[in-house]
């Protein structure tokens, strides 16, 4: 979890999960934020947004495995149970993963 939080408390930024550029952008972003709202140039507003980023299966099983024998064994129940790694119902499309929320055409009713 990250938080970028003002001196007054005004929480610039807060993500679950993040990148170094995304952290990088919102610094630049609140500098730019301070020096223009002097002017009256800038007012601050809340927002929401959905980021996305690559997963690595091999690295993230290679944290599971650190995490003992229990996390890979409930890790790959739960991939058993709801068929999560299936393939992509076409290219365009990557492979379904916990995280991807896609239906196929059989599963939607198409």
């Amino acid at each position: 979890m990250t938080w970028i939080i003002g001196l007054g408390g005004f929480i610039h930024y807060k993500s679950s999960w993040t990148s170094p550029s995304d952290v990088e952008s919102t610094l630049e972003a609140i500098l730019d934020f301070q020096t223009n709202r002097a002017k009256n140039e800038w007012v601050a507003f809340y927002s929401e947004r959905s980021a996305w980023s690559t997963r690595d299966l091999a690295q993230f099983k290679e944290g599971l495995s650190r995490n003992g024998p229990q996390a890979v064994a409930d890790f790959e129940r739960m991939l058993q149970r709801t068929g999560a790694l299936r393939a992509a119902p076409s290219d365009d499309v990557g492979p379904r993963i916990p995280g991807n929320f896609y239906k196929t055409e059989a599963e939607s009713g198409r």
